[in-house]
């Protein structure tokens, strides 16, 4: 069954749909997205979608911290936890409380 498009797993692709919005979107699912089906050819099935899963999942809290980052650039302000490690982590480069 070479060469036939399978669509990834449903639920992290929505997840990610939901997460990232945009450019962003298109960018990361498009690289995710022919590395899965290069693996859907050479390995079985479960395999592939395990790694799926793992990949959107290991990128969630990464995809968070640069919108916060992106945040902080820009000099809005939020209140959360997040927000205010990023700001000790980056106190070179940005002004924080």
């Amino acid at each position: 069954m070479k060469n036939k498009r399978k669509n990834p797993p449903f639920i992290p692709s929505v997840l990610l749909n939901i997460l990232l919005r945009g450019e962003d979107f298109y960018e990361f699912t498009d690289d995710i997205d022919e590395v899965y089906q290069y693996r859907m050819d050479s390995e079985p099935g479960w395999k592939t979608k395990a790694w799926y899963w793992f990949r959107v999942l290991e990128s969630l809290p990464v995809r968070q911290a640069d919108l916060t980052a992106s945040a902080l650039l820009q000099g809005t302000r939020s209140e959360g936890p997040q927000l205010r490690t990023l700001c000790l982590a980056s106190a070179a480069t940005s002004t924080c409380e």
